[in-house]
């Protein structure tokens, strides 16, 4: 019996061998076949590849390396009772136990009263023990037989010691020991005939001692990964090797000495072991080095000079097999990586989407980013690539998770309004509840009114107060009504919605009711029973959620399984069993969407070198990647020299990227994100990436890397080498060309009438005017929506939305004080004795005002005339002087001007005399003030008119940015050539905005005025 190893640099080769030895090695019918794998994702590739090949698979038994060798010193010592009271969880809980024990002040000052703390810091404890059994065997067996690793132990060392010291006391079977029992009864009998481990890239000392060993009973076949085929493992950098004065002709391969030592270590503990070696490396060129020739791509090049341990420099047509690219956000890089797909689909059609993974440091990051970029819409035009997003984690992809997370957050929260929603918008909550969408948007409306925000008592803003009021406003009656002088109802809700006021009431009482019971301490078997109630009542499940809800209850029982191996009785809190869930269900789900036909987006894992024709890695920022490992500041790994078969996530991610380099068959995609999005400022790629240009420039003289603008409509994206496949930005691009028309809008049917007060609210927000009149498109106003805090503050339109009530008050003769009582009450105003003093100070305002006003003896009149065939009109009052007045309880603004100019021309059209108009106010000193029109000539009434109209319509079929606001200095030099000045800036000004936006520019239009986003661009559309 031998260890045989298999070099490979493809693992294509490495299937077809292993499909050989099957072959070879025949096995009775039942025999299970032994593989062991570095992660599912290649397990799963694996399975299919077999499949492929041999036409079935079956009866494979995979398993990963450490837990293969647990299981089988377990099973050969024949003793099964202490096989999971040294994994991570249940020796956590054991911790949990014991950590009271060992006298270190330091750890109890960190978690004090916090069961929390103390489990999570129990759980790091178990993470750095796991750690050292796997890495330093030897220390924990020193510190069983109690002895310290150093002459002068530091006090983590004496702590952890003496944990180890009492946790070995409770059961002295550590795995270590285990191991070593089993390796003196190792024989043939007890093993597999042959155990295949397939396409790893590192084995701890450890457990490759272990497979030695077990080598000498049976026949251990090792199929790995090797990128060169020479003798690379003495290779330094450059830099190094400067530093060691070796000679300029020592061979230096960059990517080899830069990334890849973690395979440099394993492959020379591979060297000093007894092995039977089979390579089968690819030979490129016949075993005849050569220049390569136009027809090899740059990835193959690169490919076959690390195999070859190849130095020289070489110049080659530059292809598209290697593509960097740089973006200014993870949303641009998605969609510039689409893009640059479905050209390479365009130019090589025996390109599939399964032919492609993507990967990135954290899919999360990404997730919602592909979605929206590769998941098609109706209305959408371009193809889509289909895509499946492996590596999710449950919490973050799955509603029902989150929120099941959250509720056992209910006694540390204080029932903010926007958590109730979120629970009331998971399907399966609204299953249980049979509330609808629609349903659910009425509840939000009555919330709102009712001014709910957090709390479940009777204070003001809180849900009782709130329900109370909505309750009563439908059973007394259909007006607002005072109760008990301090109460005011909410008459919201007809008849038949009463029930959905029902179910929100019972929602509410069975959160409260959990709040109370999650703070009761239980067992672990009790939290079981108690968690699973909650499931129960709050959740109705079907086909859809019952996967996720299985995980979910798998990790809730896992609880109860861990304590009772750790023999843990006592009463936990709901702060640990929270913790524990959280952080279960933040584990990527395994085999979840990986391989399934499509585009594989996934996370970057090691030993998941799996190949494909295309293989893009997104995210190679200098912050992101490679990734940083978290140091623990009592992982005595840290404070001495590191050894053979340690293991970094940099070295990790650095040998990834190399086993990357060699995975890809036709095109190798990086990219990064180069820019700020926010001032376009300069941003550090990966330390990696930028090697790797190096070495590209170097070696190859490729200068490529592409920069692709902020917006996916800039020109740039539309020409040679940055082509885009999305149309909908093509008609900005087309529109840069040509001026703006209107001529698809010339013939739009317009109102036959307009009031002034319409014809003013066209100058005073065009972009508005157009999307209601010619789009018939009319957005929510921005009214204050479901909020979690209380008002404490009183903004300029709530004023005036009060002086307005009362100014109504007085002029409908109507109850002030009751009115102000309303006000009071209403909850939209902070409650705070300032509330009550502005009130005040607003009601003599207001009071002023209106004796102002009444004096004047005003009386109503109609105002009507055709212009243009069209109809415009008015309601206007005049005073007993026959002057036209306006008033409004604010300061004057530009359009009011416009306003009363407006309405005195239409009073002199109609009635063929001149007028003054006087528009009252209340200036900045909080004054009355008033603003005159005295009469003056114009050529022609009904001409002035027109003009105006015209302007407006011509706003109705393209709109502007001339806002009425422009115009204040023309009327505050009475200039009648208004409309002159609007002609003569509209076109310039648009267009002059036009390109600050098409050039990525910051001018953000879109955040003054909301309808600048439909209308704007639907009128570049139509160009």
């Amino acid at each position: 019996m031998a260890l045989y190893t298999y070099p490979s640099n493809k693992l294509e080769y490495l299937v077809k061998i292993f499909s050989r030895l099957l072959k070879f090695n025949k096995k009775e019918v039942f025999d299970p076949i032994y593989i062991l794998v570095g992660s599912r994702g290649m397990q799963h590739w694996l399975s299919m590849e077999l499949a492929k090949q041999n036409s079935i698979c079956m009866n494979t038994k995979f398993d990963m390396i450490n837990s293969f060798i647990v299981n089988t010193c377990y099973e050969i010592t024949n003793d099964q009772s202490h096989k999971k009271a040294y994994s991570k969880e249940v020796l956590s809980w054991r911790i949990f136990k014991l950590l009271d024990n060992i006298g270190a002040d330091k750890l109890k000052n960190y978690y004090k009263d916090s069961s929390q703390r103390k489990y999570q810091l129990s759980s790091q404890i178990a993470n750095v023990f796991s750690k050292y059994m796997k890495y330093r065997p030897a220390w924990l067996e020193k510190w069983q037989n109690l002895q310290f690793i150093s002459n002068s132990p530091s006090d983590d060392e004496i702590w952890q010691a003496k944990l180890w010291q009492l946790l070995t006391n409770e059961n002295s079977k550590t795995p270590t020991q285990i191991q070593k029992q089993a390796l003196k009864k190792l024989n043939s009998e007890a093993l597999p005939k042959n155990i295949y481990i397939f396409g790893v890239s590192t084995i701890s000392p450890n457990n490759l001692e272990f497979l030695l060993e077990i080598a000498k009973h049976t026949r251990v076949h090792l199929l790995y990964l090797n990128p060169c085929s020479e003798y690379w493992y003495d290779l330094k950098k450059a830099k190094i090797a400067s530093w060691l004065n070796i000679e300029e002709d020592f061979t230096i391969q960059p990517l080899l000495a830069s990334f890849g030592q973690q395979g440099k270590d394993f492959f020379s503990q591979l060297l000093e072991q007894d092995q039977q070696e089979f390579t089968s490396f690819e030979n490129f060129c016949e075993d005849v080095k050569i220049t390569p020739s136009k027809n090899n791509s740059l990835l193959t090049s690169i490919q076959r000079n690390i195999l070859e341990l190849n130095t020289e420099k070489y110049t080659i047509n530059i292809d598209k097999s290697i593509i960097i690219n740089s973006c200014h956000s993870p949303l641009r890089e998605v969609q510039v990586l689409h893009d640059n797909l479905l050209e390479l689909f365009e130019q090589d059609s025996a390109i599939q989407p399964q032919d492609i993974l993507v990967m990135c440091p954290n899919i999360e990051d990404y997730a919602p980013y592909i979605e929206s970029v590769f998941t098609k819409t109706s209305s959408d035009s371009v193809n889509r690539l289909p895509c499946s997003i492996a590596d999710r984690t449950i919490i973050d992809s799955e509603s029902l998770a989150a929120s099941f997370i959250e509720i056992l957050k209910l006694p540390d929260s204080n029932f903010e309004i926007t958590k109730i929603i979120d629970y009331l918008s998971v399907p399966a909550l609204q299953r249980k509840f049979d509330i609808t969408f629609d349903q659910l948007e009425t509840i939000k409306y009555w919330l709102t009114e009712a001014c709910i925000h957090r709390g479940l008592n009777n204070q003001t803003f809180s849900w009782n107060w709130g329900l109370k009021r909505l309750l009563l406003g439908f059973c007394l009656d259909d007006e607002p009504m005072i109760i008990e002088d301090s109460f005011l109802t909410l008459p919201n809700i007809q008849t038949n919605e009463i029930q959905e006021l029902g179910k929100l009431y019972e929602l509410i009482e069975l959160l409260q009711l959990f709040s109370e019971e999650l703070k009761q301490k239980r067992t672990a078997c009790d939290w079981q029973d108690f968690l699973l109630k909650v499931l129960d009542t709050l959740f109705n499940i079907d086909d859809s959620d019952e996967y996720i809800t299985n995980i979910i209850k798998q990790n809730i029982a896992k609880i109860v399984q861990q304590t009772n191996q750790a023999d843990f009785t006592e009463l936990i809190e709901l702060a640990v069993i929270r913790s524990i869930l959280t952080t279960a269900l933040s584990e990527p789900i395994v085999n979840n969407h990986f391989l399934r036909g499509k585009v594989t987006f996934c996370s970057m894992t090691p030993m998941r070198s799996i190949p494909f024709k295309v293989v893009a890695m997104l995210g190679l920022n200098s912050t992101t990647y490679p990734r940083k490992d978290t140091k623990i500041s009592f992982d005595l790994t840290n404070y001495f020299p590191t050894q053979k078969g340690d293991r970094t996530k940099r070295d990790d991610d650095k040998y990834l990227f190399l086993e990357t380099i060699i995975s890809a068959r036709s095109v190798l995609y990086l990219s990064f994100q180069g820019n700020s999005y926010k001032n376009n400022s300069e941003q550090e790629p990966s330390l990696i990436i930028k090697e790797f240009l190096n070495y590209l420039e170097s070696y190859y003289s490729w200068n490529n890397l592409k920069k692709y603008p902020l917006h996916p409509f800039s020109p740039k994206c539309y020409t040679r080498g940055y082509q885009s496949y999305d149309d909908k930005w093509l008609s900005l691009i087309k529109a840069e060309k040509k001026s703006f028309n209107s001529q698809k809008n010339a013939n739009i049917e317009l109102p036959s009438k307009f009031s002034i007060q319409e014809i003013i609210n066209i100058f005073d927000d065009p972009f508005k005017s157009y999307s209601q009149y010619t789009l018939g498109l009319t957005l929510e106003e921005n009214e204050p929506g479901l909020s979690d805090t209380e008002p404490f503050e009183i903004d300029g339109l709530q004023i005036y939305r009060i002086k307005e009530s009362l100014l109504c008050c007085y002029e409908n003769c109507k109850d002030i004080d009751l009115t102000i009582k309303h006000l009071t009450l209403c909850g939209k105003l902070p409650q705070s004795p300032l509330t009550n003093e502005l009130l005040h100070q607003n009601l003599n305002l207001v009071k002023n005002f209106y004796d102002k006003i009444n004096c004047l003896n005003l009386q109503d009149l109609t105002l009507e005339t055709n212009i243009q065939n069209i109809k415009i009109y008015s309601s206007i009052k005049l005073s007993s002087d026959n002057t036209l007045v306006l008033y409004k309880i604010s300061n004057l603004k530009p359009k009011d001007k416009l306003q009363l100019y407006l309405e005195c021309i239409l009073y002199s059209h109609v009635y063929s005399k001149q007028i003054t108009g006087e528009y009252f106010y209340i200036n900045d000193k909080k004054e009355i003030d008033s603003f005159k029109i005295a009469w003056f000539e114009v050529e022609s009434i009904e001409d002035e008119l027109s003009h105006y109209l015209t302007q407006a319509l011509n706003f109705l079929k393209e709109p502007s940015f001339a806002y009425i606001n422009l115009l204040e200095p023309v009327l505050q030099k009475n200039n009648n050539k208004i409309l002159e000045i609007l002609y003569k800036s509209h076109r310039p000004l648009t267009k002059n905005i036009y390109y600050k936006l098409l050039n990525g520019n910051n001018f953000d239009i879109e955040n003054i005025n909301k309808y600048y986003t439909v209308a704007f661009k639907a009128t570049v559309s139509n160009v």
